[in-house]
């Protein structure tokens, strides 16, 4: 279990600067990486994280329908854990359905 704690986090420490690089791509393949683990170990947290984190790479690459369904994944979890941030996810959720009905 440590060592799948210990994976995660590198795969998700991985993934920053490819998003920061403009390679939403490789961060997607990453964040997916990240989410499979958290799923694996039971980490509602990582497993959130990763959703939120996959739906914002998405959004770059243009798919808003998915990078909606995604970030609403991420905040049924956060909801779910209490999370304090839940409330800025839905800000940003609903922010990004507005940008889907104007396109």
């Amino acid at each position: 279990r440590r060592e799948q704690a210990s994976r995660r986090n590198m795969t998700f420490s991985r993934t920053d600067p490819f998003l920061n690089l403009g390679d939403a791509r490789k961060a997607i393949e990453f964040y997916e990486q990240h989410l499979a683990i958290a799923r694996e170990i039971g980490d509602r947290y990582g497993e959130g994280n990763a959703l939120w984190n996959s739906a914002l790479a998405v959004e770059e690459r243009g798919d808003l329908v998915q990078a909606i369904a995604r970030a609403e994944e991420a905040l049924r979890i956060f909801e779910d854990i209490e999370d304090p941030r839940a409330a800025t996810l839905r800000t940003r959720l609903e922010e990004l359905r507005a940008g889907a009905t104007r396109t």
